[in-house]
């Protein structure tokens, strides 16, 4: 999901990625999970106006 999100733009990579390890983070889970790349792509929708 990530990879298809950024098309593999590391900068994009690393701006999807960071986000959702924090939030994984604070769910106490072991694992960046779909749903907490969907919680970013969405708060960046959002950022964006979209």
């Amino acid at each position: 999901m990530i990879y298809a999100t950024s098309k593999g733009l590391p900068r994009l990579v690393n701006l999807l990625s960071g986000p959702a390890l924090y939030a994984a983070m604070q769910k106490n889970d072991n694992a960046v999970e779909e749903k907490h790349v969907h919680v970013v792509i969405a708060d960046l929708d959002k950022q964006r106006g979209n």
